[in-house]
């Protein structure tokens, strides 16, 4: 698939800004190219993108980012079901066929409290029949089986195929769609409306942190399991908190315009610091610290 054919998508507020700033950083360092970056908001203004196109610029000179605002209210009003804990903004994505230019085939959405790591890949042409596609949820296997049904596919990254969801007006027909199920809220809802229609992207392609903070060396010796996205899926933000994957997260904050603001040392990371170093005092055994402060 060309490029001019996809749109790399994402949605934010303001608050999510430098994270959503990392997240396509991240993509545009690891992917060489021209890409069409499209940022999903109700509250970010055009006077906002400055630095941070000026930022992404530095990266990938022949990207555009483009703004679609939101009317967070008409949006309110179509939605069915509960609202997600995360607000509106979660069911941005599923206005993308009706937002960009016809010429846009396809669109790859990511959440923005994730990294791309590594080139994308995906085998566009096998999945030409499938409406959306996506990586099985982490729980996947696990709900499907509460559920009766075949697989459970995570919401935070997925490939949408414009062109299906604008002959087939899938927009219309899944906000007149009540889920049975609503614990995810748009995860759920995107589940059981498509069911068998989803395409399957590699699991490569949305590793959930706290599976890779469990085997690190698994994850990133094996170029087989090398993880193409990390998500920071879960209340264990590396922005909040301390994790392994949380240095590759920084990595990337501190080349954009917000590592001042964000860049802050997590408090779980202090704590360790203090209590190897009060564990070292108590032994006496400083030439041993080094050693030990690997966090």
């Amino acid at each position: 698939m060309k490029n001019s054919e996809l749109a790399i998508c994402f949605s934010a507020n303001k608050t999510y800004l430098p994270h959503f700033t990392v997240a396509c950083y991240s993509f545009l360092k690891n992917n060489p190219g021209e890409w069409n970056l499209v940022l999903m908001s109700d509250d970010v203004k055009e006077s906002d993108l400055l630095k941070i196109r000026n930022c992404l610029y530095t990266v990938s000179p022949k990207s555009i980012l483009e703004l679609i605002v939101i009317d967070k209210n008409s949006l309110t009003d179509l939605i069915k079901g509960p609202v997600s804990r995360h607000g509106v903004q979660t069911y941005y994505r599923l206005l993308l066929a009706d937002s960009l230019p016809t010429h846009i085939n396809m669109a790859l959405y990511f959440d923005s409290d994730l990294i791309v790591y590594q080139p994308i890949d995906i085998d566009f042409n096998s999945l030409k029949n499938n409406p959306i596609s996506g990586v099985i949820d982490f729980k996947g296997e696990e709900t499907a089986r509460k559920r009766g049904i075949k697989n459970y596919y995570n919401a935070g990254v997925i490939l949408l195929n414009l062109k299906i969801w604008r002959d087939e007006n899938l927009l219309g027909s899944i906000f007149n769609f009540s889920p049975k199920h609503t614990d995810f809220v748009d995860q759920d809802l995107l589940n059981e409306f498509f069911g068998e229609r989803w395409g399957t992207l590699s699991s490569l392609m949305n590793c959930h942190t706290g599976k890779v903070n469990r085997n690190t060396k698994g994850f990133f010796l094996n170029q087989e399991k090398k993880p193409i996205v990390l998500h920071f899926i879960g209340p264990g933000k590396p922005w909040k908190y301390w994790s392994t994957c949380s240095p590759l997260y920084w990595n990337y904050l501190i080349k954009t315009p917000y590592w001042y603001q964000t860049y802050k040392i997590p408090t779980t990371i202090l704590k360790k610091v203090i209590y190897k170093l009060y564990k070292a005092l108590k032994k006496g055994d400083l030439k041993g610290l080094k050693k030990n402060m690997r966090l």
